[in-house]
This record gives structure tokens, sequence and C-alpha cells, in this order.
């Protein structure tokens, strides 16, 4: 937790930084680099400092009154009542800020024993107590140069004290109280002296309230404009929205003419079925009279075609019979001669089931058949020793990222090639490729590919997942796979 949480617009970086530089040599910690590390959130690192900040500054400029940043931090502090406003820009505050006693460091040039730092440092002891490394405290509170308005009283009339003509009422005071002074402790030369460094002061003093009262009727005639635009605006709505209504009664009317048109042929549409239900009654009493004259020869009929047709069943059965007979001994002889196959990919492969990483040989950035450089390449070999397949471990095709100390990626490529003859020294190999995605790994998932006159087939055995923005993502050298190689 910070004890001070400086705001400021990013055109004041070099004087909040040379501010904060001063703030800290007194041993308060002071948040003001909004740098990020990556990862981090913005938004939520920049509330977490304001809420846990002691006390707010904000730094008052030509650029920040118009930030809306630097206003809600403020608004921030002026809510949790740590609000510490200063002037490094002859500029008046914004509208809420404006009635706020606002500490002068306008010109300052980071020297610590200036007397608005020393000010600064004094309106802090209230919030944050003694500085840490120690402090002088001043003698006595020099006199601020920006007064702000004290806001509206009852009537909507500035109050007396505030505003631009308190400010210069209390100018005249304190210049007459100084030239008093002047006289009385240094004579007549002095007196001119003092009378002149005091009227350079108060000219001084005038020209910045004159130049915030100039940035006041800006302001004024830029929400008059904002005014008549918004005017403008909720004009040209209200047009849209007649043009709008008068569109949709105009395509209301024309919905009525369309659906008394569709009533209108759908009452032709009635009486035409009604017509052709009358016709075609008709008829399917003309075709049962036919019907009913044919019933006695359609029985002779059908007594012969049902003699017929148990003659042709019987023949039918007879030769379903035969059929089933062949299919069974077709059946028998398919299973021996894969029981055959079976035995004969037994002899030829040694071994055919793997586990990788571990069962296979580190490239080391040498070349294995045809893969190469920094993963494990499986060699699958025949009973002779024949080198027939490769399997490389692991290739992604996403993005790696690094988490902590270890890396992570969305997907894993097994790359395998087979001989295209399995029974040839000389055959060569064809190439292909097994992907996951980080999504799909699950012990127990498989996937396979066939490659030459090989069927690969890869089935996660483990693997430690984790998620990356949002997407799945698998940590490097948790994967582990189990490979099993066949012929095709």
């Amino acid at each position: 937790m910070a004890d001070i949480f400086v705001s400021y617009a990013k055109e004041d970086l070099p004087r909040a930084r040379g501010l904060a530089e001063a703030l800290q040599s007194l041993g308060w910690s002071v948040w003001w680099d909004r740098r990020l590390r990556p990862g981090e959130d913005f938004a939520k690192v920049i509330a977490a400092a304001l809420r846990d900040a002691r006390c707010l500054i904000v730094l008052w400029s030509k650029a920040s009154v118009d930030s809306g940043w630097v206003r809600d931090e403020a608004n921030e502090g002026l809510k949790r009542q740590v609000l510490v406003p200063l002037l490094i820009d002859a500029v008046e505050p914004p509208l809420g800020f404006r009635s706020i006693h606002t500490g002068d460091l306008v010109g300052w040039d980071g020297e610590r024993s200036a007397p608005g730092f020393q000010q600064l440092v004094a309106d802090l002891v209230p919030l944050l107590g003694e500085p840490p490394k120690g402090w002088v405290a001043p003698k006595s509170r020099p006199m601020p140069t920006k007064l702000s308005p004290s806001g509206p009283g009852r009537d909507g009339e500035r109050s007396p004290g505030g505003g631009l003509a308190g400010a210069r009422r209390w100018i005249a005071v304190g210049g007459i109280s100084a030239i008093v002074v002047g006289v009385g402790a240094w004579g007549g030369f002095a007196y001119k002296a003092e009378m002149d460094r005091k009227a350079a002061e108060l000219a001084a003093q005038q020209q910045r309230l004159e130049e915030a009262k100039r940035r006041a009727d800006e302001e004024a005639v830029k929400q008059r404009a904002e005014l008549e635009a918004k005017q403008k605006a909720l004009e040209e709505q209200q047009r849209l929205a007649d043009a709008e209504a008068a569109r949709r009664a105009e395509e209301e009317k024309e919905r009525l003419r369309v659906a008394a048109a569709e009533a209108a042929r759908k009452a032709e549409e009635d009486r035409r079925r009604a017509a052709d239900e009358a016709a075609r009654r008709k008829a399917e009493e003309d075709r049962k009279r036919i019907v009913a004259a044919a019933a006695a020869k359609a029985e002779e009929d059908r007594k012969r075609a049902a003699d017929e047709a148990a003659r042709k069943a019987e023949e039918e059965r007879k030769r379903a019979a035969d059929a089933a007979v062949r299919r069974a001994e077709e059946e028998r002889r398919r299973l021996a001669a894969d029981e055959e196959r079976r035995r004969a990919e037994a002899s030829t492969f040694p071994r055919t089931s793997f586990r990788l990483p571990g069962d296979g040989t580190r490239n080391n950035n040498a070349q294995i058949g045809p893969f190469c450089c920094t993963g494990e390449t499986l060699t699958v070999r025949t009973a002779d020793g024949r080198a027939v397949g490769y399997v490389y471990v692991f290739g992604w095709r996403g993005q790696a990222r690094i988490v902590g100390a270890r890396s992570v990626v969305p997907d894993a490529e097994i790359l395998i090639s087979g001989s295209t003859n399995i029974s040839s020294a000389t055959a060569g190999q064809q190439q292909s490729a097994i992907f996951f995605s980080a999504a799909e790994m699950r012990p127990g998932t498989s996937k396979a590919a066939v490659a030459g006159s090989l069927r690969f087939t890869a089935t996660i055995e483990s693997v430690q997942l984790t998620t990356l923005s949002g997407a799945p993502h698998y940590y490097m050298g948790s994967l582990y796979v189990r490979i099993d190689v066949a012929r095709n």
C-alpha cells in the first residue's frame, strides 16, 4: 500500500516524476509509475492503487483539466476526503474542484526548499504524519497563489469571500500589510524595494486571475456550444422518428392491401377445391363400381397367384439356405486369413506398441531417419532389424508462451514416416502427421494416420493442462502418448 497516489496527465510525466522523487526522498512511498507487468489488468491495478493510497495528489495542468481519467481519480480522492490538489500550470481546476484549497507549484524546478513544496509537505502531515526521514516545518505559511471560487450561495451568486473579487481583496489586504511591515523594518530605501517587489507579485497574481477568468469564459462558451449541438441532435432524432412513423404507417397500409388480396385469392381457391372434391367423389364412385365388377376375376387370379407364390417361396428358401452356407464358409476363410495375417505381422515386428517420450532416441540436433533436430525420434524395425518407420515427438503449430518458469503450447503435432513396401529394403518413405489440439487432450483420446504401408495410432496417456488468455494449453514435458504400429 502506497502512502501517496499521484494523478496526472501523460503529458506531465516529467513533472510528476520530479514531484514523486522529491516526496520519496522524505521517506514516503509514492505510486506514480503506471507501467504494468505483462498480464496485468490496467484498470484493476489503477483501482487497487487508488483505493489503498492514504492520500491522493492531483496535478492540475493544461492537459489534465481536460482528462476524464484524472477527473475520475480526483473525484475518488475527494470522496475519500484525502484529496490534495496542486497547480503546475496557470489554469483553473475543473468544475467541482474550484472551491477546494489548491497548492501552487507553477514553475517549480524541483528544489526541496521552495516555499510551494514546503507548504505541500506541511499539508500532507495531517494525512500521513511526519515524514519518516525527517523535515523542518516552515515558520509561517506562504501566501497561496491559487484562490478558487467558494461556489454559489443561496441566491446563485458568488459568496463575498470567493471568486475573483474575493481574491483581489485578499491580495490587496496582503499587499498593504506587507508594505506596512516593510516601512517599519527597513526604512525609506527598503520600503521602496519592498514596494516594487510586492507590486510585481500583485501584478503576477492579477495576470493569473485574469487568465483563469478567460479560461472560465471559454469553458462557458464551449458548454453553450455543446448544449446547442445536443439540441440539434434531439431535433434530428425527432425528425427521424417522425419519418420512421410515416414509413411504418405506409407499410401497414400496404400490408392490409396485400392481406385483402390474399383473402380473395384463398376464397377462389376454396371454391375451386370444393368443385374438384365433388368431381373426385363421383370418380371414386365410378371406380368402386368397376372394382366390384372385377372382384370375382381378381379373386380367381389371386388364388392362382397364391399357388404360384408358394412355389416360388419354396424355391427362394432353398436358395437362401444355400447362400447362408456359402457365406458361413467365406467368413471362416476370412477369419483364418486374418489370423494368418496377424501371425505374419507378429513375426514381422518384434514390437508394435511404444511410449513416447521414452522409447525413442533424442535427436540432439542430429538426423534420425527423415527427422531432425531437437525432439525425440522412435525407429520402427522389423524382426531382421530393418528400419521401416519413424515417429517424431513433439512439434507444434501454434505459438509457445512462457508461464512462470515453464513453457506452454496450444497443440501437439506427431510426425510419422512409413516404408512404401515393408518387404523391400530399398523402398522409399512416405510422411504424414497426427495432430492434437490442447482442447482434445484427454487421457484415452486416440487418433490414427497412415504413412506408406504402416498405420500409426497415437493414444494420450497423460498430460498437464492449463488455460492462457481463455484458451487451453499444455505444459511442455507433461504430454505422454502410446504409439501402436500395424500394417495398413
